[in-house]
């Protein structure tokens, strides 16, 4: 009793002197204008009461020393305990249960196991359980009596199953309090979403729209929605996939609407609630910074920027390595301008390996045999579906490029699609026709196209027949770009072979009248003037590139 009564005697008195040299700062009138030292009058205070306490190095009372070293051993043991369960009972790797047992301990394990087993009694699988207590581990410690009737709640409801998923997800739900938020939140989102599949989606999203009371700021920013015409279906869509942002405090939401409406967004498009969901949430901000800087990188504006985030806001939240790797493919690898992307940038947010990449060399290869358009566009053939794009790119190709399926699934590597490319665009077969030296033709068949000149004289090395074949192989190429361009060749090279007929093996050395020349050089300068004009307009098209033009004999 003396002993207590000399500490609380010892405890007035520095208290005594730590008031009076405050009074004596404040007479001096220093307080005022050095607050720092009224910060120094409260630490050595402080100081002063703790030196009534025998403190050692750990950080503990001196009194309870003996006290911690005791309990060393069971505090070892709870831990080693506590891992072991977690492990054995939980399903969690020796790694998570390590990093679980610092968040959570206990003497025994009456109490975890009743847990484990209400779980499962509810529903969750070994791996759901798994999940709940390796993302939160205190769940082992709630009582019976306050899991068991959430559980029951969420069980009670349609679509359980879809509830169990997102409760494995986001397992801080079974922590609220079941009267003042799980079943007004519950209640508010049914109002809205109507479906129990779209609110366990939402659940799944974010748990922060069943850890407030909805009518705080949930309620509100819903009505704010309304009195600008936000159709119904978008403000479902906003719920749904990205409820944080229906949840952000009231006035920062409207400071965000406010934005996405000065950007030239239509609140009456789904885009809007898109554009607001980037804008609003505040992990999205030093996103939005990094993603610009990226893209002006590669050669973009800033109203290049703002257009690409108007076309598809979900743009600005990328991973700077994401943009990055996507567009050296697309730029370095494909030789395309960084421009191609505004047309669609959607296709930043699809896989590199899985979709652009088999694809983009699927495209390649059809360019390069002037299959398909040259400047064809990203939207054409990385946003259908896998089937579509197989049956409008592949399967209808296969006869001329039978390697494209290999191609497609990376089953023949670069060096084989440079070595098909190259076999493409070197593959010419020349065939000379005899006559007199007053008007020959050198025929020659370059990626499938006739292609006309003046030449020597030489033998035909061919019949007449492998021509039409050649013809008919063209005028089975309608699909391609440049269809009626390879009409009109058609049409013409038909000409040249009626003239320069007859015989079965082509001409072999029949002499002309003058009157047959003339009528032959006629018809076929007519022809070679067409293909002349077509290759002038068509500039470097891989397939006229080695236009007559350039080498008349």
């Amino acid at each position: 009793m003396f002993s207590a009564f000399r500490k609380f005697v010892q405890i007035k008195s520095i208290a005594a002197n730590s008031i009076a040299f405050s009074l004596a700062l404040i007479d001096k009138n220093r307080l005022p204008h050095e607050p720092g030292l009224f910060r120094i009058c409260k630490v050595e205070c402080f100081a002063n009461l703790c030196s009534l306490v025998e403190v050692d190095s750990s950080g503990l009372p001196s009194k309870s020393r003996k006290k911690s070293c005791k309990s060393e051993n069971e505090l070892e043991k709870a831990k080693s305990r506590t891992v072991s369960f977690l492990i054995n009972s939980c399903g969690l790797s020796p790694e998570m249960a390590i990093s679980a047992s610092e968040k959570v301990r206990f003497e025994n394990t009456e109490k975890p196991s009743c847990v484990i087993t209400l779980l499962k009694h509810h529903g969750f699988n070994e791996t759901q359980v798994a999940n709940i207590v390796r993302k939160r581990p205190s769940i082992l410690l709630i009582n019976e009596e306050t899991l068991s009737p959430k559980l029951e709640f969420f069980n009670s409801l349609g679509s359980s199953g879809a509830y169990l998923a997102a409760i494995s997800s986001q397992p801080v739900l079974l922590t609220g309090s079941l009267e003042n938020r799980l079943i007004p939140s519950y209640n508010f989102l049914k109002s809205l979403l109507l479906t129990d599949d779209k609110i366990a989606v939402a659940m799944k999203c974010s748990s922060r729209i069943f850890q407030q009371n909805p009518n705080k700021n949930m309620a509100p920013n819903v009505a704010f929605l309304r009195e600008l015409k936000v159709p119904d279906s978008c403000i479902i869509l906003l719920l749904t996939h990205y409820p944080e942002t229906i949840a952000e405090k009231t006035d920062e939401f409207r400071e965000s609407v406010r934005k996405v409406l000065e950007m030239g967004f239509d609140p009456l498009r789904s885009m809007f609630v898109l554009a607001l969901h980037v804008v609003a949430e505040k992990g999205n901000r030093g996103i939005w910074d990094r993603c610009y800087q990226t893209y002006r990188s590669w050669g973009w504006s800033k109203d290049d920027v703002y257009l690409a985030f108007r076309r598809h806001p979900n743009c600005m939240i990328l991973s700077e390595n994401k943009i990055s790797r996507t567009m050296d493919f697309l730029v370095n690898k494909m030789g395309w301008d960084s421009q191609i992307v505004l047309g669609c940038p959607a296709v930043l947010l699809y896989n590199l390996e899985n979709r652009i990449v088999p694809r983009c060399n699927v495209i390649r290869i059809l360019l390069s045999r002037n299959l398909i358009f040259d400047k064809i566009k990203l939207s054409s053939f990385l946003l259908p579906s896998e089937t579509r794009f197989l049956d409008m790119f592949v399967t209808k190709h296969e006869k001329e490029v039978p390697e494209l399926y290999g191609v497609y699934e990376g089953k023949i590597g670069l060096e084989e699609l440079a070595s098909l490319n190259k076999r493409g665009h070197e593959s010419t077969t020349r065939f000379f026709l005899v006559g007199n030296n007053t008007g020959n033709v050198q025929i020659g068949v370059k990626l499938g196209l006739i292609v006309c000149c003046y030449g020597s004289i030489a033998t035909m090395a061919c019949p007449i027949s492998t021509i039409f074949e050649i013809l008919q192989s063209l005028k089975e190429e309608r699909c391609s770009r440049r269809f009626m361009l390879k009409r009109q060749l058609e049409q013409d090279m038909e000409t040249v072979v009626k003239v320069l007929q007859p015989g079965p093996l082509g001409i072999i050395e029949h002499k002309f009248t003058a009157e047959e020349i003339n009528k032959a050089k006629s018809i076929v300068n007519q022809a070679v003037e067409n293909w002349q004009r077509y290759a002038y307009v068509e500039g470097n098209s891989p397939f006229l590139r080695d236009f007559i033009s350039k080498d008349r004999m």
